[in-house]
């Protein structure tokens, strides 16, 4: 669209802007105005620190609804002010909420946000919204995105970079949008300008690659301090980005009796060192729930492994702890081991901890490195998740590290295939079908299966071979182990399928395919991100009819085939 002046300092926006504005943004509530991000850097006493100051106009484009502003911080940051105002720059007083970041009612005091609310009565009202933020360490100040969850119609984000510090700012797609870029000296500092104007709101569309992967922003590496006449090293390589890791693992407890106890019986019948591997990895996985505390930067210092065990739960980082614990009380070589999944655009050419979002586990048996991610339920010993394969990861190795790659599976594994053989029962279709799930499809359902009571098991099966479909009714349903992560998932049924024939006279249409994969795929056309699928699809349906005595067929669909 073409850029839109939005005035100042009046009430409300005149008409014929608010119609613009709806015309050009029909799906959103608001549009910001115009917003300013101010990026300062300061050394008090030697204590160095970043400092962001950010303001904003918000206009309402339709009748009585709420504007929520969310942010995240840490033990490492601090919101320290923030507030509305009016077109007159009277403040006003609106609900806030601030505090512990909450997931089913277990949090971690290293996460917390603040929302704050302002109602706009009606369409065309101005409001200023600004907040000031500190963060302490500025290894944990990483990225700055252009993009917000509402239209932006311009943004400018100033960076004021003192000689003391030296820092690199990685621009990411600037090129790609309208974005401008500039910079000069002014009073011992360098001033990088960066303006951007008409960005439409952040996508909430499914099947998205992260945001990383699509929307321009600004990374910030804070390699080193030079004051009076000192050099203090930061991040400047990927060995100080590993000697912090060290620095936050090294002094974990491994000397622990519960644990001991309970790897004891965990592999009292196992033999080899990859008996013993299995036994513990299968163990934390069917016993140890995943809790998500933290994403990203907002914790990087594992739990104590004899802790994860006692309450029973984890974040990734607590999990790989515990894993790396209980195998080397059987005395294989375990060791904790940093990546980013593929919801990060980032490697470690990268040493910032914007790079890393997850924590795994790798055993070295027989020289062979293994990897061992136990927040993925239901997996097997030999597959990786979609999600960190084919990713960078930095494995410990004493004040050393080491650099790999997770390997990448290919489609073979990732397998659901329905074989059907159907016959015509008066109005309805009959037969018996069978579906074979292996990789991802299988790990998916064996996740459920896990969590529903055994009871409740039977209808679970009917689900997944009814596939949602008002249509089918399954019965007397049968498969193999739910139990056994390692070989594929067969389910057997007997199935019944209504509305999939039509009868004029002689003739007789049927729709052969109940299931109709991927029928409500579509690609909407103004996202701005790519379509990722969770997985890579390997599907395949056999669908047979048997044709009544004194039938033929006289006509059948064309081949159809979408790239």
């Amino acid at each position: 669209m073409g850029a839109i002046k939005a005035g100042a300092q009046i009430d409300t926006a005149d008409k014929n802007l608010i119609q613009e504005l709806k015309n050009s943004y029909k799906k959103s509530n608001f549009v910001i105005a115009d917003a300013t991000t101010e990026i300062e850097f300061h050394n008090e006493k030697g204590k160095v620190y970043a400092s962001l100051k950010h303001n904003e106009e918000i206009i309402s484009l339709k009748l009585d609804k709420s504007f929520i502003r969310t942010f995240y911080y840490n033990d490492n940051s601090k919101i320290t002010s923030s507030g509305w105002k009016d077109h007159k720059s009277r403040k006003l007083l609106v609900h806030k909420t601030c505090g512990n970041y909450e997931q089913e009612g277990i949090f971690h005091s290293n996460f917390k946000l603040c929302a704050y609310e302002m109602n706009f009565s009606s369409a065309g009202t101005r409001r200023y919204f600004s907040y000031e933020k500190r963060i302490n360490d500025l290894k944990f100040f990483t990225t700055n995105y252009f993009h917000e969850a509402y239209p932006v119609l311009r943004k400018t984000i100033l960076v004021k970079v003192p000689k003391w510090l030296n820092l690199d700012i990685k621009e990411f797609y600037l090129d790609e949008f309208a974005i401008e870029k500039s910079s000069h000296q002014e009073g011992g500092f360098t001033i990088y300008k960066y303006q951007a104007s008409d960005l439409n709101e952040i996508e909430g569309y499914q099947n998205a690659p992260g945001r990383s992967h699509t929307y321009p922003h600004l990374l910030f590496l804070s390699k080193s301090l030079h004051v009076d006449n000192v050099k203090t090293t930061l991040l400047e390589s990927v060995d100080d980005l590993y000697a912090w890791y060290r620095s936050l693992v090294k002094e974990l407890d491994y000397d622990n009796e519960a644990v001991n106890s309970i790897v004891k019986e965990i592999t009292a019948n196992s033999k080899t060192d990859l008996e013993k591997t299995k036994a513990i990895y299968y163990w934390v996985q069917d016993n140890i729930r995943y809790i998500a505390f933290e994403d990203g930067i907002a914790g990087f210092k594992p739990d104590e492994a004899s802790e994860v065990l006692r309450k029973k739960y984890g974040d990734c980082k607590g999990m790989a702890n515990l894993t790396k614990n209980m195998l080397k009380k059987v005395g294989i070589d375990a060791r904790l081991t940093w990546l980013g999944t593929n919801e990060l655009a980032y490697d470690y050419s990268i040493p910032s901890l914007a790079v890393d979002n997850h924590m795994i586990c790798t055993a070295i048996i027989n020289g062979e490195r293994i990897y061992l991610d136990a927040t993925e339920k239901g997996q097997d010993f030999e597959y990786y998740a979609e999600r960190i394969q084919g990713r960078p990861i930095l494995i410990e190795d004493g004040d050393g590290y080491i650099l790999d790659k997770v390997p990448v599976s290919n489609e073979e594994k990732n397998s659901f295939f329905k074989k059907i053989d159907l016959k015509i029962a008066g109005e309805k279709l009959v037969g018996d079908g069978q579906f074979y799930l292996d990789g991802e499809p299988k790990f998916h359902f064996l996740y459920l299966a896990k969590n529903t009571k055994s009871t409740d098991q039977q209808d679970l099966l009917k689900t997944i071979m009814q596939l949602s479909s008002k249509n089918i009714d399954a019965d007397d349903v049968s498969s193999s182990s739910l139990s056994d992560k390692e070989n594929p998932l067969m389910i057997d049924s007997e199935l019944e399928i209504s509305n999939h024939i039509l009868k004029f006279d002689d003739q007789i249409y049927i729709n052969i395919d109940p299931y109709l994969d991927l029928v409500n795929g579509k690609m909407e056309k103004d996202r701005i991100s790519d379509l990722k699928f969770s997985s890579k699809i390997n599907r395949k349906s056999i669908i047979s009819l048997t044709i009544p005595e004194g039938y033929e067929v006289t006509s059948k669909a064309e081949d159809l085939v979408i790239t």
